[in-house]
């Protein structure tokens, strides 16, 4: 089956939740969704009420990464 990957951040947790909620509406047939942040905003997103909600029902993963390992792109 196929798996859903969303990587967010605490800063955009009122559009996951619109992503969520749409799923929820016109998705279906999915294992799971993998919800990708950074470590340490997990205990951020679990205790979102919002999300919890958005997120009833799925089964929801959240791999650690170490984000840190992955430097962003230069700016120029």
């Amino acid at each position: 089956k196929t798996s859903i990957l969303i990587v967010s951040y605490l800063n955009d947790i009122e559009y996951l939740e619109l992503n969520l909620l749409s799923m929820r509406k016109f998705c279906s047939g999915f294992a799971n969704v993998n919800l990708l942040v950074p470590q340490q905003e997990v205990e951020g997103f679990e205790a979102d009420d919002a999300i919890a909600d958005a997120l009833k029902g799925y089964k929801v993963n959240f791999p650690e990464v170490d984000w840190e390992a992955y430097p962003s792109k230069p700016k120029g």
